[in-house]
């Protein structure tokens, strides 16, 4: 239980990190960079990150295909 709550505090520090993170670096082609960066800034905060970490990913991964196909994110042609 006490993961699952850490995990949902973390979902508006995530949303907000992908899209300071895409506006910063608006470079396609470097997601494992800008997953690096969150994870570390993930880290930087919640001490038991990586505990969970595949779980974050997953969301993260989840997150970006939606603003790629939303058109939040432009994507390179």
């Amino acid at each position: 239980m006490k993961f699952a709550l850490m995990f949902l505090q973390m979902i508006p520090f995530i949303i907000e990190a992908i899209k300071k993170i895409e506006e910063f670096l608006p470079v396609p082609g470097v997601g494992k960079d800008k997953l690096a960066l969150i994870r570390e800034s993930l880290s930087a905060i919640f001490k038991e990150v990586d505990s969970i970490w595949p779980a974050v990913e997953t969301l993260v991964a989840a997150l970006v295909k939606m603003a790629n196909a939303s058109g939040i994110f432009k994507k390179s042609e």
